[in-house]
Formats: structure tokens, C-alpha cells, sequence
């Protein structure tokens, strides 16, 4: 029987929540996107060359935000040799996560083994957050398990209040890795125990 795999936005859920998780992933209930949200999508399809322009006009944004999104435009981005790539093997279980894991990064430099992420807000990360983040740890290790070499990542701050970008270039240790597989395993564990694993949508 096919399970699906486990998903960082389904873990981050229910760090946060889990009868927000319960809603969202064994119900099907899911709030629809807000608007930094959408703006958010629309700055990462301008990045892969789409239409951002009419993007914003489709969802009623002004035009102040057109050329907020313009400046971020100019921002020369890291080196990718691939866009929208998904990490790991498709319907793999890791045995270190107790489960199959899905991920799907922004970019990656194969030539330099380099994982390239975009993040839009109101606000700049910072350099702690970017080096914490459990979401590029596992990116981490799904790119360690295909290449045997942990990635440098670099993460790409778009601050859609001023248009401005900043760089948090930033690596995940050993014991790092292990220890977000440590709690990617409870979390698993904790969804068996309350019946949820094999009822999420």
C-alpha cells in the first residue's frame, strides 16, 4: 500500500499545531493563501522567467507592487543548472527518518553542489535562522544521501516591503542532520500512535 511521503510543511503543522495539522492534513480543510503568500509565488515565477507582471495584475495587486517586485527582479541570482528540483528518491523510505520524504528546492548548482532557496516577507532572515532552519536541514540530507557530500545552501532573502534581497550563504553539520532525523522519526512516531500516518490526505 502506497503511503504518502512526509512533507516539511506537514512537519512544521504539527510542531505547531497538531490539531491544526489534523484539520489541514487528515480532513482536507486548508485555508486558502493569503495575499504575502500569492505575492510570494509570483516573485518565484518571475525568477523562473514567468510573466510576474501579469501575474500581479491577475490577482489584483497595484502598482506599487509592481515595482516593488521590479527591484527584486534586478537581484542577480546564485548560479542554478536546475529550477523546481525535487531532493531525494520518489516513494524511498529513509531509514534514518523512519518514512519517505518529499522535498522540492528552488534550485540547485549540480557543478558545486549547492542547494538555492528563495524566501519572501515582510521582513529579512537572518543569518541564526538560516543556519537553524529544519527545512533546509532536511534539504541537507536528502542532497548528502544522493551525493555523499553535505551541500552548501544559500538562502535568498526577498523582502517584499522595500524590494530589497540579502544572501545567507549557510551548511548543516553532521550532528545537525542527525538530530532533525531524530525528530522527523518522533513526529512519525507520533502520528502512528494517534492513528493519523495512514489517514493523511
Amino acid at each position: 500500500m502506497f503511503i504518502k511521503p512526509l512533507s516539511w510543511s506537514a512537519i512544521s503543522c504539527y510542531d505547531y499545531n497538531p490539531e491544526q495539522f489534523y484539520t489541514q492534513y487528515i480532513l482536507g480543510i486548508k485555508d486558502p493563501p493569503t495575499r504575502e503568500m500569492t505575492l510570494g509565488n509570483i516573485i518565484h515565477s518571475g525568477f523562473e522567467g514567468k510573466d510576474w507582471k501579469k501575474e500581479l495584475i491577475d490577482n489584483d495587486f497595484t502598482s506599487d507592487y509592481e515595482r516593488t517586485v521590479a527591484e527584486i527582479m534586478k537581484f542577480p541570482m546564485p548560479k542554478m543548472t536546475q529550477q523546481e528540483v525535487w531532493l531525494g528518491e520518489k516513494g524511498k523510505e529513509y531509514e534514518e527518518l523512519g518514512c519517505a520524504f518529499a522535498a522540492r528546492a528552488d534550485g540547485i548548482n549540480e557543478d558545486e553542489n549547492v542547494i538555492i532557496e528563495i524566501k519572501t516577507g515582510k521582513n529579512f532572515w537572518t543569518q541564526e535562522r538560516a543556519d537553524e532552519h529544519g527545512q533546509l536541514t532536511l534539504y541537507s540530507f536528502l542532497k548528502w544521501k544522493e551525493t555523499g557530500k553535505i551541500p552548501d545552501i544559500i538562502l535568498v532573502s526577498c523582502n517584499v516591503n522595500n524590494g530589497k534581497v540579502k544572501v545567507f550563504p549557510t551548511k548543516r553539520t553532521e550532528q545537525q542532520i542527525q538530530e532533525m532525523c531524530d525528530h522527523v522519526k518522533d513526529v512519525v512516531k507520533q502520528l502512528k500512535q494517534r492513528g493519523w500516518w495512514e489517514n493523511r490526505i
